[in-house]
């Protein structure tokens, strides 16, 4: 793959083997010969591309805008601009499957900035500098019938005695939510709640327990694995540790590292980004020490302005794979957006970010 890069650059994957990103590497473009022009592998899907350009034609039509300014500057037909500027309204819109739940507001250009922070020693500075804790896998959870979500940690099912460690994760019952990303579900389960079970984890979670015997009276709500029948109480799956993920994370805690809050203030003030001091919003921290370090591709509904210092590694957003190297900024919207294992790559990497609802 290869993808054009600023300054004249572009992203060039040298080696046989596609799925080594440690291959990856910025080549001046001058020292490049096109050797195949045609179209490259879409790094958007079709339908999400159809719907952020669609939301473009609304708002350049409220600016005034021509349809044929519109169509020009989009590639889109005439016809098809004036369809979607006669909605007036992005509500109107029909959202990207798997993407129905996430706020208009939230789609974004991808913005990405060479060499904005590369300063020696860095890197060392803020890992060394920093109280890090591990973090855990969560789950965005969404209401059904509702626009309502929250964040679910992930337990997982230790499996029956003498099976050895099973690692699914354990289920609600009953659960008026569904999952939103990864691996979308458009409704809540339907498993029916029962009392023919009793808690598998109260003898190691000591009193407390909701459900010690088959024949206490049943509990609501309760956990299990449909994968070996494992069941719990929701007393004793509170007790239980949260699935970890193989990253480290830490939120800004001013005055905690010098040189993160001065990279803070650069970036507030270099951005235009809403003032971390006065107004609450995320800004926070992740820390990926080694190769095999990774997060799942996942999608947040806000803007996230990502500042990668350390070690080169990809992000992945949406179908695209962008080479982070020390000191490069991304931008970028409600896009899906992870970073895969580097095997190869050599050293560590973290990433500050700043998570924040865009200005009108």
């Amino acid at each position: 793959d290869s993808g054009a890069g600023s300054g004249g650059e572009a992203l060039v994957h040298f080696g046989q083997d596609a799925e080594d990103l440690s291959c990856l590497a910025w080549v001046p473009a001058r020292d490049l010969r096109v050797v195949d022009a045609s179209s490259g592998r879409q790094t958007e899907r079709a339908d999400v591309r159809a719907y952020r350009d669609a939301l473009k034609v609304i708002e350049m039509s409220r600016q005034g805008t021509t349809a044929a300014d519109i169509a020009q500057r989009l590639g889109r037909p005439q016809p098809w601009v004036q369809q979607k500027s006669a909605l007036g309204d992005p509500g109107k819109l029909h959202k990207p499957r798997g993407m129905e739940w996430w706020d208009s507001k939230g789609f974004c250009e991808v913005t990405y900035v060479r060499g904005y922070a590369r300063t020696q020693g860095l890197y060392e500075e803020i890992a060394q500098g920093v109280d890090w804790e591990q973090d855990r896998v969560w789950r965005v959870r969404k209401e059904e019938g509702s626009d309502q979500w929250h964040l679910r940690t992930v337990k997982e099912c230790p499996g029956r005695p003498g099976r050895g460690f099973c690692g699914r994760s354990l289920q609600k019952v009953p659960d008026s939510t569904h999952q939103i990303g990864p691996q979308d579900r458009r409704q809540a389960a339907r498993t029916r709640p029962h009392g023919d079970w009793a808690c598998a984890a109260a003898s190691g979670q000591g009193g407390g327990c909701q459900k010690p015997r088959l024949e206490s009276p049943a509990v609501e709500p309760y956990w299990w694995c449909p994968s070996c029948s494992w069941y719990a109480c929701d007393a004793c799956v509170q007790q239980m540790a949260d699935k970890a993920t193989s990253k480290q994370v830490a939120p800004w805690r001013p005055g905690e590292c010098s040189q993160l809050d001065a990279l803070v203030s650069d970036m507030v003030r270099d951005f235009s980004l809403p003032d971390p001091w006065r107004v609450q919003y995320t800004v926070k921290m992740n820390w990926y020490p080694d190769a095999l370090s990774r997060v799942s591709p996942h999608r947040h509904d806000n803007w996230t302005l990502l500042l990668s210092l350390g070690a080169p590694r990809v992000l992945t957003v949406d179908r695209a794979r962008v080479l982070m190297e020390d000191g490069d900024v991304i931008l970028f919207g409600t896009q899906s957006h992870g970073v895969p294992e580097m095997p190869r790559c050599q050293g560590g990497r973290l990433s500050l970010v700043f998570m924040f609802a865009p200005d009108e």
